[in-house]
């Protein structure tokens, strides 16, 4: 019994001794290996998201800027067209109704003159003619 429980204990103690070795090696192991992964896998994410931040805030502000730009471009181009068109078309109606007024004038004089010289042909015609 002696010799048996000399024999198990080493027997024990040493499995315990390379159970625990082995745990604790395998322990240290993982715990590298996880650290190492995580590290690795922290830096990566980091590093994506800086990159990504970057790119999409490079991005924003291109886009922002391409469209303020196109915004302040198509205003200026707009508003220059509406003072184009409202300066030409103020102008084509001043002209169109100057236009129009000194016919209506030239008209109505030429329609009064043709009226009153008429009159008097027909006046002097009516008096030639009733005298006659």
């Amino acid at each position: 019994m002696t010799t048996d429980f000399i024999f198990n204990f080493c027997f024990m103690t040493t499995d315990f001794i390379f159970n625990f070795c082995f745990m604790t090696t395998d322990f240290i192991f993982n715990f590298c290996f996880m650290t190492k992964d995580f590290i690795f896998n922290f830096c990566f994410m980091t590093t994506d998201f800086i990159f990504n931040f970057c790119f999409m805030t490079t991005d924003f502000i291109f886009n922002f800027c391409f469209m303020t730009t196109d915004f302040i471009f198509n205003f200026c181009f707009m508003t220059t067209d509406f003072i184009f068109n409202f300066c030409f078309m103020t102008t084509d109606f001043i002209f169109n109704f100057c236009f129009m007024t000194t016919d209506f004038i030239f008209n109505f004089c030429f329609m009064t003159t043709d009226f009153i010289f008429n009159f008097c042909f027909m006046t002097t015609d009516f008096i030639f003619n009733f005298c006659f």
